[in-house]
């Protein structure tokens, strides 16, 4: 028994080069330097740089805007496979919140004070152009949070498909009042 345990301790301490790592001399984010001539240790990322992850383009399909203004329809072929996609990250991200219909009757929301999640059906969820939705999944309102972290551009565009196509199937026939 001991000699088993000995031999789980063996494994328990940091690697020399972590430690000579961690006690490195360096500067705190917000520490004054005396090395830059504008007194501080926090430097400007250098011109271009770019955020790991965060791919290169900056374009509608990345951000949901062009020129600043958010894109009306989506910057991709709607497909069966992206509806499909879409469907499979709406049941796990959105439907908690908003239902598994979109009426915003949900067990969460059931719980939350407040104004509830709003109805996705609705006519006016229904006139928000795409990049809006595309903006709002990417950074998240007022209690709905960012799901940036989990879903990349291309799986937020099919989420906004799916949801385009459950609003379509539930619009009235033009002419017809609801």
């Amino acid at each position: 028994m001991v000699l088993v345990l000995l031999g789980m301790s063996i494994g328990c301490g940091r690697p020399p080069d972590f430690e000579r790592m961690r006690r490195q001399p360096r500067l705190d984010p917000y520490e004054a330097s005396r090395v830059f001539s504008d007194g501080t240790a926090m430097r400007v990322p250098p011109q271009g740089t770019v955020p790991h992850a965060a791919g290169t383009s900056s374009g509608p399909l990345t951000t949901g805007l062009e020129r600043g203004s958010p894109i009306r329809d989506l910057p991709l072929p709607i497909t069966p496979d992206l509806v499909v996609l879409g469907q499979h990250h709406y049941e796990i991200f959105c439907a908690v919140c908003h239902g598994a219909e979109g009426s915003g009757r949900a067990v969460m929301s059931a719980n939350m004070p407040g104004v509830p999640p709003p109805s996705l059906p609705a006519a006016r969820m229904a006139a928000y152009p795409a990049g809006d939705l595309f903006q709002l999944i990417t950074h998240g309102k007022n209690r709905m949070p960012s799901y940036e972290w989990a879903l990349p551009p291309a799986d937020r565009w099919a989420v906004i498909a799916y949801l385009q196509q459950r609003q379509q199937a539930s619009a009235p026939p033009p002419g017809s009042a609801r």
